[in-house]
């Protein structure tokens, strides 16, 4: 996996201060910086929901805008972060399947 120590706690107090803990399944990283062979590449998180996503979109924004200002504070680095959400009022996609066979929890 290639995050830091910094960059997974950005990550977790981040989502924890958006996302109250009883609505939360788990984080999931996934896409190239789970494989330690490849370089570079943006940070691939889901966000796996116990309940529906009252605004899906919105949450997606403000999670990824806040820990990529986390980061940017903590590490001086700016990378590029994508959220995806899995929710039980959501369709499930082979994207999430993907993020949950080949992730890694944080």
């Amino acid at each position: 996996m290639r995050l830091n120590p910094e960059q997974i706690a950005v990550i977790k107090s981040t989502v924890a201060r958006i996302v109250p803990a009883e609505e939360l399944n788990g984080v999931r990283l996934y896409g190239s910086r789970v494989d330690d062979a490849k370089r570079g590449g943006d940070i691939d998180l889901m966000l796996d929901l116990a309940k529906p996503a009252a605004n899906p979109a919105r949450l997606r924004a403000e999670v990824s805008t806040q820990i990529e200002l986390g980061i940017t504070r903590a590490l001086g680095a700016s990378p590029k972060i994508d959220v995806l959400v899995r929710a039980p009022n959501l369709k499930d996609l082979p994207i999430h399947r993907m993020a949950i066979e080949h992730g890694v929890a944080l």
